[in-house]
């Protein structure tokens, strides 16, 4: 488990070195201003946060909050059974813990080999065939979640759109912590490496840089190129009976 308290200390030194937070007024300045932003999140991490390899046996979705919950449910479950005569005892009844339970019961998995089993899909002389290799079936996943636009658009050449709305207020520093907050904390990163949880936990360092940003990428009508970038991690999930696509 990190160590908030320091990684927002070490990541406190980092952000000296960066420019005070200010208005944006060209792609050029937004683009300094995220790739600073983001290179002083990836010192920090590098910095504080240690990477640990886990054995060829342990599950990979096994993280430290399920390991908390796991310690919870155990907890609860003694203390359920040694009061279970008493008529007022109230049942375990949080969701999470169970979840962690079902988890836990869940048959062992290989964490040294992919488990994503043979596909089938159709070729372009509509032939079925097999997927077996690795990177054929990333880009048979890459294909159907993402397949090509349109020959043709299905918007009318004439189409008479409706009035413009008028321009949004502000970008406020509530707003973005609003939507920090409803992030899946450990969601697997982008191409950057910044996962959710650090944007949660070091919002308060961060908080002053990011208004500016995004209210300067809003009105300019741009984005920063790397934020394009994202990964998309497949698993097989259980029950599924066929992967067939």
């Amino acid at each position: 488990m990190a160590d908030w308290e320091e990684f927002n200390k070490v990541l406190g030194d980092e952000l000296l070195d960066i420019p005070p937070p200010g208005p944006l007024h060209t792609p050029l300045e937004i683009d300094i201003a995220a790739s600073t932003l983001t290179k002083a999140l990836q010192n920090t991490i590098e910095k504080t946060i240690k990477e640990q390899k886990p054995l060829p046996q342990a599950k990979r979705w096994w993280n430290s909050q399920l390991e908390e919950l796991r310690k919870a449910k155990n907890k609860l479950s003694t203390e359920s059974y040694c009061l279970r005569a008493l008529e007022n005892h109230l049942d375990i009844s949080t969701a999470d813990i169970w979840t962690a339970h079902r988890y836990i019961k869940e048959p062992p998995m290989d964490g040294g080999r992919p488990r994503i089993p043979t596909l089938r899909t159709n070729d372009r002389n509509s032939r079925e065939r097999e997927v077996t290799d690795n990177t054929d079936k990333a880009e048979t996943f890459a294909k159907a979640f993402f397949p090509p636009p349109p020959a043709e658009s299905s918007v009318p050449e004439d189409y008479d759109y409706p009035e413009l709305l008028p321009d949004p207020p502000d970008i406020t520093e509530d707003q973005i912590r609003q939507n920090i907050l409803k992030l899946s904390p450990y969601k697997v990163p982008g191409p950057d490496g910044i996962p959710n949880i650090v944007l949660q936990k070091s919002y308060d360092k961060i908080a002053k840089h990011l208004p500016h940003l995004f209210q300067g990428i809003l009105q300019l009508n741009m984005y920063y190129e790397p934020w394009k970038e994202f990964t998309t991690v497949v698993l097989r999930k259980p029950g599924k009976p066929s992967y067939e696509m």
